[in-house]
Parts: structure tokens; C-alpha cells; sequence
């Protein structure tokens, strides 16, 4: 793995590829390990909420634009040209959406992490599904769920288009709920690759036969409990 280096203050911080992410680069193990460093899981115990006094202590605030970014001495890496970096961490902006992650040497080597990433680059694997679990329900309000919806009212799979309505009349979590379990029922992985790729391992197609079976379920309870009343 080719770690970066820049020399600030007398203090060498270092960098690498997996301490990299945006919207065209990095994949949920690098959001991933950025979000343990951002929330100091490198310390036992670790930091529970942002008033911790550590985060003052460890991570250098502000953010640094790409115009304030010089390039180093071998025009390889991008690296802020700012006197007031004097903090372990530091974050720099490559453009707009794209950051990088930079430790001092110093706390890197003491909670090796340069080897850690060196010898399996995920920091924190609990980090990394709980990324992908955010993203996915980010992507499910997005354009997962409409294109349920219009699926459904395509009436692929032979379903009754008419559970279209259905599923539009049911709570966002509730249709979620069904989502995930047709997901998880059918083997199909929600994936975060590199370069901001975000998705389904297959099409949606495959999965309305497993949600318009419970979805038909619930209208027929629907249908009779209206009909009591």
C-alpha cells in the first residue's frame, strides 16, 4: 500500500488510499475508516458524544479547501499550506466532494494504524456495516422505494397492479421493512463499491414477487377489518 507524507511544523502526517473518500472514489470501507478516526475509535475507551474534550484535542476543526492546497514537493499529493495545523488529524478537501484524511505520525505509529491498513485495510468492520446500512436506507427514500412503486403498478412479475396503492399507503418503514426482508429472503446484497457506485447486486424485478405476497396479505386483513367496522 503507498502511503503519502508531508512534513508540517517539524511533524510528519501521513496518508493512504483507503483514508480517501467522495463522491467518485472511495467505497464504504473507506467512509468507514474515515468515521474512526473522525469519532477517535483508535482510543479505549473511546469517545461517546461530541462534547468529549479529546475531539479538541485530536482533530483540527476547520476545513481546508482546495484552494488553500498546495502540492508537495513530488506534485503527487495534495497538502495544506496552513499554519495553523498543529493537531494529530486533519482533513483535507481534494475538491468539493472528495476529502482526505491525514494522522500525525506520531499517533498513527502509536495505535498502528498504518500497519493495521497495511495488513487488512478496514479499520472497523461494525463501521463499515453500519455505513452501508445508512446508505442503503438513504438510497431506499432516494429511488428504491419509487421504483418499487412503479414496478408494481407495471404489474411485473403478473402482480396485481393495484397494489401499487398499496404499497404507497404503507408507512416509509413499514415499506422498507418489506424490502429488506424480500432482499435478505432472495440473497441479494446491497453494494458500496469504489468510485460511488451504490446498489443492488441485481435488478428490482426479482424482488416484487416477495414483496406483493405480503403486501396482497396485508390488503386482505385490510379489506377485512374494514368490512367489520
Amino acid at each position: 500500500m503507498m502511503f503519502h507524507t508531508v512534513r508540517i511544523h517539524h511533524q510528519i502526517y501521513t496518508t493512504c488510499r483507503y483514508l480517501c473518500h467522495g463522491d467518485s472514489t472511495g467505497s464504504s470501507i473507506e467512509a468507514a475508516n474515515i468515521r474512526y478516526l473522525e469519532e477517535l475509535r483508535f482510543l479505549n475507551p473511546f469517545p461517546k458524544n461530541p462534547s468529549d474534550p479529546r475531539f479538541e484535542t485530536y482533530w483540527h476543526q476547520p476545513d481546508i479547501s482546495e484552494q488553500r492546497l498546495i502540492r508537495f514537493k513530488n506534485g503527487s499529493v495534495a497538502v495544506p499550506e496552513i499554519e495553523a495545523i498543529r493537531k494529530p488529524l486533519f482533513k483535507t478537501y481534494l475538491d468539493p466532494c472528495t476529502y482526505q484524511v491525514w494522522m500525525a505520525e506520531g499517533l498513527a505509529a502509536k495505535y498502528a494504524l498504518p500497519s493495521r491498513l497495511e495488513q487488512y485495510p478496514i479499520l472497523c468492520e461494525d463501521l463499515v456495516t453500519e455505513v452501508e446500512m445508512a446508505w442503503e436506507a438513504e438510497d431506499f427514500s432516494l429511488w428504491i422505494d419509487g421504483d418499487i412503486g412503479r414496478l408494481l403498478e407495471d404489474g411485473v412479475a403478473g402482480v396485481n397492479p393495484a397494489l401499487a396503492k398499496v404499497w404507497a399507503n404503507l408507512p416509509e418503514n413499514a415499506r422498507f421493512a418489506l424490502y429488506h426482508t424480500a432482499k435478505e429472503a432472495m440473497g441479494i446484497d446491497y453494494l458500496a463499491g469504489p468510485g460511488g457506485e451504490r446498489g443492488l447486486s441485481t435488478g428490482l424485478g426479482c424482488l416484487i414477487p416477495g414483496i406483493a405476497a405480503p403486501l396482497s396479505q396485508h390488503a386482505l386483513r385490510t379489506l377485512k377489518t374494514t368490512s367489520k367496522t
